[in-house]
């Protein structure tokens, strides 16, 4: 198996637009996405006021934990 990338952002912002554009990129490869699925239905940088903006969607599983709580999970997409 390939060694998965690690984020190098210092803060948490800088993570989350990190893991963004890294998501863009594997949703864009063929040969990681052969399905074509589509995560991030939106990237905009406004240059005038500095502003990023993103959105996503992604599918989930929920389950029920054994204490009785609601679990969410993300179903992987993408192909190492």
């Amino acid at each position: 198996m390939a060694t998965k990338p690690a984020l190098l952002a210092t803060s948490a912002e800088d993570a989350l637009y990190e893991l963004l554009t890294f998501l863009r990129n594997a949703q864009a490869d063929g040969a990681k996405n052969p399905e074509g699925n589509t995560l991030i239905t939106g990237m905009d940088l406004n240059q005038i006021t500095g502003l990023f903006t993103a959105t996503i969607q992604m599918n989930v599983t929920q389950s029920i934990d054994a204490n009785g709580n609601l679990t969410i999970n993300a179903v992987e997409d993408f192909i190492d």
